[in-house]
């Protein structure tokens, strides 16, 4: 096969689609789009005769940075299918961080809620220095975008937590995803100025998933998640706190990936015994407690 410039402008453009995805894609289809986006003109040596599609998916096969399922001829990204037990997640964090762009709509969502709620809510742990409600501002901002992202991507799995609009009922989860009948509980979190997350002990009263954001300029990283369990293994730093730092956190884009493996009942088989997140994730029992909203 002719190699051309052709062919690695359309897989550059193939990883682009998967890494903004986060879920894998038939060769064909992914192919297709990636012919099809930034304008990549076919080269004239191709006659109408030829399979185009084939030949880059020979291409494909043969380049480390895809990974190919052995179902419905899809491809994903092979740094997806690297088990964290040897890696540790240390590869690539920076890059593996979810950048959502800042929107006013949903920042001015987001300021109506933390002025209606501040009343009632008791002074933030982390971030001493700052006033009360500018806390409580920057934690309704990452709240708001990462519940708008979850509610785009999960669409059919999203849940509203159960004070949605009612400003003074209280409530630790701040969205929820229904998983073949079995609920994720999320909490959006923010680092403190000491580069270190604080979940207060009660909220670990049922199996959550914590998910730490910073607002950078326009935008807001989301540095990643822990869940109950790594806090309960950590143990308190305080009397009533634990304490988390970035290096802890599980990728958020290799957890959203986790999560689109686990919706698919296809792709499910591929990643459970790959990965212990993945089971912890399917395996997760959330029973209601007593007095929990």
């Amino acid at each position: 096969m002719k190699v051309t410039p052709y062919i690695p402008s359309v897989l550059n453009e193939c990883r682009r689609i998967l890494s903004y995805r986060l879920k894998p894609e038939n060769y064909r289809s992914l192919i297709e789009m990636g012919m099809s986006s930034r304008n990549i003109m076919t080269p004239p040596e191709y006659s109408e005769h030829t399979d185009i599609v084939e030949n880059i998916r020979t291409a494909m096969d043969k380049d480390e940075r895809f990974y190919r399922l052995n179902v419905n001829g899809m491809f994903g990204l092979n740094e997806w299918y690297a088990s964290e037990l040897q890696t540790g997640f240390s590869w690539h964090r920076d890059q593996n961080k979810l950048k959502l762009r800042g929107q006013l709509r949903i920042t001015r969502d987001a300021a109506l809620e933390a002025k209606e709620r501040q009343i009632y809510m008791k002074n933030k742990y982390a971030d001493d220095e700052l006033p009360h409600y500018n806390k409580i501002l920057d934690g309704f901002i990452i709240e708001h975008h990462l519940k708008e992202y979850f509610k785009r991507i999960f669409r059919k799995q999203y849940r509203p937590p159960a004070n949605e609009n009612n400003y003074k009922m209280p409530c630790y989860d701040d969205w929820l995803l229904d998983i073949g009948g079995k609920l994720l509980h999320f909490d959006a979190k923010k680092f403190g100025h000491d580069d270190y997350g604080w979940v207060e002990q009660t909220r670990l009263r049922v199996q959550r998933f914590f998910v730490f954001g910073t607002i950078l300029n326009d935008n807001i990283a989301i540095d990643g998640l822990a869940d109950s369990s790594l806090l309960e293994k950590k143990g308190r730093d305080t009397g009533r706190h634990y304490k988390i730092s970035q290096d802890e956190l599980v990728p958020m884009r290799l957890f959203v990936t986790y999560l689109n493996h686990i919706i698919d009942p296809v792709l499910c088989d591929i990643v459970y015994n790959m990965s212990p997140l993945v089971t912890k994730i399917l395996d997760v029992n959330i029973p209601k407690m007593e007095g929990e909203l």
